[in-house]
């Protein structure tokens, strides 16, 4: 493939990056709605920071014209780290969350419903990701660590973001 027609494929992926990103950000009609609720799907209220990333990531790819990686696998994985601090602070403040062994299914049931009828109503938490570590939580019945583990998936990306080879 030509140069030119690689630096065109990059630019059109890149608006497509950019357009599903504002549209599951701001929940813009049929589709933005729906990229909303896939987003919330794995991540829950967090949905805001991964339709940032892609963003970001479609102006990159215009910008740059090639494919990113990440020099430093360290800074991925400790934005993954500090993505699921996020995830589970939010999954702390579902009212029930501590209590409830069924969290998982209903949060399931709760963001199937929403999908359904497209609309963006249901307070996922940390969506399926974070009822999932809630429900591993809940199951060895320590549900003491879920405060701590915002506070080690924090420490444990930062420490990984700002690693010194």
């Amino acid at each position: 493939m030509s140069n030119k027609k690689k630096n065109t494929l990059y630019i059109g992926i890149g608006i497509l990056y950019v357009l599903f990103g504002i549209l599951s950000f701001f929940s813009i009609g049929f589709v933005g709605r729906l990229m909303t609720n896939v987003l919330r799907f794995f991540v829950g209220e967090a949905y805001g920071v991964l339709a940032v990333i892609s963003i970001l990531y479609g102006l990159l790819l215009m910008l740059l014209k090639k494919e990113l990686h990440f020099k430093k696998k360290s800074l991925f994985w400790g934005a993954f780290c500090l993505l699921l601090a996020i995830i589970c602070w939010q999954q702390l403040h579902i009212p029930g969350a501590k209590e409830n062994s069924y969290i998982l299914s209903d949060v399931f049931n709760g963001l199937y419903r929403d999908i359904q009828l497209n609309q963006v109503t249901y307070d996922s938490g940390g969506g399926l990701l974070g009822a999932f570590i809630n429900q591993c939580v809940n199951w060895l019945k320590l549900g003491i660590i879920m405060p701590f583990s915002v506070i080690i998936f924090t420490l444990l990306g930062g420490l990984l973001i700002f690693k010194k080879k």
